[in-house]
């Protein structure tokens, strides 16, 4: 967690810390997906630099890719990587993987703040606010440990 308005400088951090923790076990990533917050000339520069790691990084809000003309002037006009982007998020298998972002992040988040209550933080400064997500985060992960291990199960 860091202080900063948007996530465009955390890709690069957050792809080293993954390939960091993976390589431990013996597994290297081999598809990374990002929403808009995350696009960025230079982050488009590195996933390409990175080689053996298939990036998938939106470059707009989904309802203005999808509805994106392919001859626009407005397309003409971008940066050759976003260009490149937006033709690799068109093709049916990249829609594809880029869809299980929404079932394997944007839930976590829904279920924070409907089921748990989590509507803004009740510290403040940076080390308090991470210390209380933290703890937010540990009853997530209990919670579904605990829901998983009961399943099947007469209570």
């Amino acid at each position: 967690m860091v202080n900063e308005a948007n996530d465009v400088h955390q890709l690069r951090p957050m792809v080293e810390k993954a390939e960091g923790n993976l390589s431990k076990v013996g597994v290297s990533p081999k598809v990374v997906l990002g929403d808009a917050g995350y696009c960025s000339e230079e982050n488009l520069e590195y996933m390409e630099s990175l080689g053996g790691i298939q990036g998938l990084i939106a470059t707009g809000k989904e309802s203005e890719m999808e509805g994106r003309d392919r001859g626009s002037s407005r397309r003409k006009r971008r940066v050759s990587r976003r260009r490149e982007m937006d033709r690799k998020l068109r093709r049916p298998v990249n829609r594809f993987i880029y869809g299980f972002r929404k079932q394997m992040i944007e839930p976590v988040f829904g279920q924070l703040k409907r089921c748990q209550g989590l509507g803004g933080f009740l510290l403040r400064g940076l080390e308090k606010v991470k210390a209380e997500f933290s703890l937010w985060c540990s009853a997530h992960n209990i919670l579904k440990l605990y829901r998983n291990s009961t399943k099947g199960a007469v209570i």
